[in-house]
């Protein structure tokens, strides 16, 4: 541990992690078939990156809005429930916003501390 940063192997293993979930979500997106256009699903996967907006009112309010949309948990909430109704396009969403977190992850973009958007609990990536 570094600083308080994830580094070394276990920042390796999680950056394998984050490549093999975000593989994933790209191959069970593909197989649901959903008749979006490509660029539509782009959008919606860059769409948890409007909680960076939050630290245009402050580092606290960007480190919480950010990581509330940086979170699995409400991801695969909502993949669950999708899963209960059988309603493709909530799985479709629930499967892109996973992805993204995923991708974030798969390039050390990590959670947000509140002392600023380049400090995360990966130590950076390349938005830092």
């Amino acid at each position: 541990m570094n600083n308080g940063f994830v580094n070394g192997f276990p920042q390796l293993l999680l950056q394998v992690e984050g490549a093999t979930i975000f593989g994933a979500t790209c191959w069970s997106y593909l197989r649901l078939n959903i008749p979006w256009a490509w660029y539509t699903a782009i959008g919606i996967f860059f769409l948890p990156d409007l909680g960076m907006l939050g630290f245009l009112v402050g580092t606290r309010v960007g480190s919480v809005t950010y990581n509330m949309l940086h979170t699995e948990t409400p991801a695969v909430v909502l993949l669950c429930a999708a899963w209960a109704r059988k309603d493709t396009s909530l799985m479709a969403l629930g499967l892109l916003w996973l992805g993204h977190i995923a991708f974030d992850r798969m390039i050390c973009a990590g959670l947000k501390y509140e002392t600023g958007f380049a400090h995360t609990h990966l130590g950076g990536g390349v938005m830092s």
